[in-house]
């Protein structure tokens, strides 16, 4: 996932629980190689996506007392090792460092998969 030459060209990437063993630097590396692989319109433009299915954690006001099931699965995947999970906010900031943006954060029924939906910024 860190080098471009492995990965061929397609529309959608997936990676599921895989960012979250690696620091902010190297998500964002593994990030760029992706997008890098992602299909490209007769325009010139980036068509695909990267989804990430790990868990986008809440900020703020979102997470104040909030009892939210996903900061609680977070404390326990720190608890195991060296293992966090990303907020929407740090989400944003790797994004950036590899080129990409946020489209959405999409929340599912499982307590630890969100989906992080990524295109290119261009």
């Amino acid at each position: 996932m860190f080098d471009t030459s492995t990965i061929p060209e397609c529309d959608v990437i997936l990676m599921k629980h895989v960012l979250a063993d690696w620091s902010d630097d190297d998500a964002a590396h593994a990030l760029r190689a992706c997008a890098a692989a992602l299909a490209i319109t007769p325009g010139g433009e980036q068509r695909g996506r990267i989804v990430v299915a790990d868990l986008a954690l809440p900020v703020r006001q979102e997470a104040n007392g909030s009892g939210h099931i996903n900061l609680r699965v977070d404390a326990l995947l720190a608890l195991m090792g060296n293992r966090g999970e990303r907020t929407t906010t740090r989400w944003q900031r790797v994004a950036a460092a590899a080129g990409l943006v946020v489209e959405a954060f999409v929340e599912t029924p499982s307590p630890s998969i969100g989906l992080v939906v990524l295109k290119s910024m261009y």
